[in-house]
């Protein structure tokens, strides 16, 4: 399948075209762990992990990098402030490594609790400050970069293009890199790479410069070049690191090596809350590790994916993670109720042959979908496509129209062809909840050791004419059933009541007679020129089908609601009439509302009219 995806460096859906086919090779830019991640970080992470799950479903191996950062990250994104670390050292009162460990430790847990992959290759600063100097001093061999009296800066100047991400007018740009605005800047938008430090300052190695210490920035492009080479295919990140962390890694590497370091830049956006961005420095976060307990891991990453509109804002609310709850306590049921079915070497019913083959088509079709979906880019439409194939077509219809009855057991071949179906909803719904379908995949049916639904292949057949055909028979069939169960629940009759079901002046479709009566507890479908009085009637199109209710229903009940209603519709019809036989309005309202009071007037009289035809034939 082929792969596009949104390239903030072209600013464009791309093909995408990996460097090497045999290996895809992705840096992204990890935490600055200074304080507990948000669910926003972990949307981003959540992002990442799809990707990651994506490329691997379409048959590649993956390196990939991601970076800690435990030192050099100031307050503001704008290149001044305190160092992040050091903050919240201070506010803390820890030690910035202190603080590097408990909140790195806490970032994985976070993780670990989300079923996100951890990275191949999982690098911190601090353990990189060598590669990180070489780096800088062959920025200064190659003319990108100068020393002041605070601090080594990259020369934007030197650049034929900056900034390449973004249209920023860097003329127009506030000046300051990691540290005050320096007076010997050659440019104001020039940045710091590194940063000569105080006496005082806690975190400092030594350099060419002296006691220093690295600037934001130059640890990405080192690490990312020590593990992917000058030139990798994909780096992720959130929106907001794209115009002052990525435009900059841009800059260095094109100064170290003349390359833009990766082909495709995808970035998460601002996940929202209350209006406004949620992030750490505001405080603002619900926390993680409470969803995940109140939600479930698979139930957050639900909720995380579905406020994620292609294209859109991500508007985070709770009521999210609680439909993905909701929706993983759906797919408990349905392996339960699958696991508890009795198999037997019996006959396959018409009814089962005929919903597996519906459904096993409709599945055709959803893939198709999916698959335009995911070129597309529309994640979060394409999780609510599965998600209601699963829990509408799959979990209310196919399994409750193949169900055997109550102490029978189901034949095997059908028992079988559902949970081929399973399996191929669960490696669907895997990118995005891979806890609960790794779970139910492994117990759906024996496993060898070592087995996973990460490598297990999923097939589908090319939707055809012949397929719409038989999805628009089983949805007219769905339509009787619920059609149906409405008279039952407007009558109050109990559904172990078996019914008859009269065709008005139409044929009856034999082929699919089984999988109504079944679905809606008939015993009895046949074709009548005319309905009796007593009956009670739906459309389906344009036929006409009619329940018998005879001693079925309480007549008394029956013709109170009937008089009430009808005196409700006989003042609301006098109510018309009045306005209509107002000359003033007639001719001064507007003619489309003139004429809907009029429609409204037919409607009333033909609703009265079907009431006394009803009360009528109460007696």
């Amino acid at each position: 399948m082929d792969l596009y995806f949104y390239n903030t460096l072209t600013k464009r859906k791309d093909l995408f075209k990996p460097i090497n086919p045999e290996e895809i090779r992705i840096y992204s830019c990890g935490p600055t762990v200074y304080k507990d991640a948000t669910i926003g970080n972990m949307r981003t992470n959540i992002f990442q992990d799809v990707l990651r799950r994506v490329l691997r479903y379409n048959g590649y191996k993956i390196k990939h990098a991601m970076n800690i950062t435990d030192v050099g990250h100031l307050v503001s994104d704008g290149d001044e402030g305190e160092d992040k670390m050091l903050k919240s050292a201070r506010e803390e009162h820890k030690t910035p490594l202190q603080i590097a460990e408990h909140y790195t430790k806490l970032f994985f847990d976070d993780l670990k609790s989300l079923n996100i992959e951890t990275p191949e290759i999982v690098c911190k600063a601090t353990d990189h400050i060598k590669e990180m100097l070489e780096y800088v001093e062959k920025l200064m061999e190659n003319g990108y970069a100068y020393e002041t009296s605070t601090a080594i800066y990259f020369d934007v100047s030197k650049l034929d293009k900056y900034p390449i991400l973004t249209n920023i007018d860097v003329e127009n740009q506030k000046a300051g890199a990691r540290v005050d605005v320096d007076p010997e800047k050659r440019n104001p938008y020039d940045f710091a790479l590194w940063i000569k430090a105080p006496e005082n300052h806690l975190m400092k190695w030594d350099s060419p410069w002296g006691p220093s210490y690295p600037g934001w920035h130059i640890e990405c492009s080192a690490m990312g070049q020590k593990y992917l080479g000058d030139q990798f295919d994909i780096h992720t990140g959130g929106i907001d690191l794209i115009p002052t962390h990525h435009e900059n890694e841009i800059a260095q590497s094109k100064g170290k090596c003349g390359k833009i370091p990766a082909n495709y830049w995808l970035h998460g956006e601002y996940l929202l809350i209350n209006g406004g961005k949620m992030s750490k420095s505001l405080g603002n976060s619900p926390d993680p590790l409470d969803l995940i307990d109140k939600y479930g891991a698979d139930g957050v990453r639900v909720g995380m994916l579905l406020c994620a509109p292609a294209g859109g804002d991500l508007l985070f609310d709770e009521s999210l993670p609680e439909q993905g709850r909701n929706f993983t306590t759906k797919m408990w049921n349905a392996f339960k109720l699958v696991k508890s079915w009795e198999i037997a070497d019996i006959e396959q019913p018409e009814h089962s042959r005929l919903a597996l083959a519906w459904f096993n088509n409709l599945l055709n079709k959803v893939t198709e979908t999916l698959n335009t979906q995911f070129d597309q880019y529309r994640i979060s439409e394409a999780l609510m496509t599965i998600y209601t194939t699963f829990r509408d077509e799959f979990s209310s219809w196919l399994l409750e129209m193949i169900k055997p009855a109550y102490g029978q057991p189901i034949d095997r071949q059908s028992y079988e062809q559902t949970v081929c179906i399973f399996e191929q909803l669960l490696q669907l719904l895997h990118p995005f909840m891979p806890f609960i379908t790794e779970e139910i995949w492994q117990h759906i049916r024996e496993r060898k050791d070592g087995e996973s639904i990460m490598y297990s292949t999923n097939g589908n057949e090319k939707f055809t004419n012949e397929d719409e055909k038989l999805l628009a028979e089983i949805e007219t069939v769905k339509q009787i059933v619920v059609g149906i169960r409405a008279v039952r629940a407007e009558k109050n009759i109990a559904p172990r009541e078996e019914l008859q079901l009269n065709v008005v002046n139409s044929n009856v479709n034999e082929k699919f007679a089984s999988t109504v009566k079944k679905m809606a507890k008939v015993n009895e479908i046949q074709t009548i020129s005319e309905k009796d009085g007593l009956s009670a009637s739906f459309m389906v199109g344009t036929t006409e089908y009619a329940v018998p209710l005879g001693n079925l229903i309480d007549k008394d009940a029956e013709k109170a609601k009937a008089n009430a209603e009808l005196e409700h519709l006989e003042k609301f019809l006098a109510s018309i009439e009045k306005k209509l036989s107002n000359e003033k309005f007639t001719a001064h309202a507007p003619e489309k509302v003139v004429e809907m009071e009029r429609k409204k007037l037919c409607d009333t009289q033909s609703k009265i009219a079907t009431i006394k035809e009803t009360l009528k034939n109460l007696g």
